[in-house]
């Protein structure tokens, strides 16, 4: 599935692109090194499906593990300001995988603002930060979040959950 210069992601349509590109990072799960080698490639491809799988790549190859150079954040963290919505949520779930359990504040500092956002913020975009932030802070008990969420849900429902 990796061999160099095999063309095996392009023989997919639209999401199956996606979903190949981001197989990479379960197939290279916790081998950051070699998976974000694999994956990189395709982050910089002009189909948004493909860049957007790869997002999901590098937070699936990043699941669990700690480093102190800490590439998932450096390569996720500049799609969240993306205009392109797909690489977005894509982005936003790559880092609720990559960093699930580890309970960081920074995280809920970069994602808290996207899942509030009701007015400019896609309905869609603001779940999958929910679910990235319960991700992050699965097991901690962290009534912040839990509020944060709920208010958004509330307040969703009193516009007709716009976006």
């Amino acid at each position: 599935m990796t061999v160099e210069g095999s063309q095996w992601l392009y023989k997919n349509k639209d999401r199956g692109m996606l979903a190949a590109a981001a197989s990479l990072g379960s197939i290279m799960l916790w081998d950051v090194d070699e998976g974000l080698a694999q994956i990189d490639k395709y982050q910089w491809s002009e189909n948004i499906n493909v860049k957007a799988g790869a997002m999901l790549g590098f937070g699936l190859a990043s699941t669990g593990v700690t480093s102190d150079v800490d590439p998932a954040w450096a390569l996720l963290a500049e799609q969240l300001d993306t205009n392109e919505p797909l690489v977005k949520m894509a982005a936003v779930m790559g880092l609720g995988f990559a960093y699930s359990g580890s309970r960081r504040e920074d995280l809920a500092e970069n994602l808290t603002p996207i899942v509030v956002d009701t007015e400019a913020g896609s309905l869609a975009l603001s779940a999958l930060a929910s679910v990235s932030l319960a991700l992050v802070f699965v097991g901690t008990g962290n009534t912040d979040i839990k509020d944060i969420i709920m208010a958004t849900i509330q307040e969703r429902q009193e516009v007709g959950l716009g976006g």
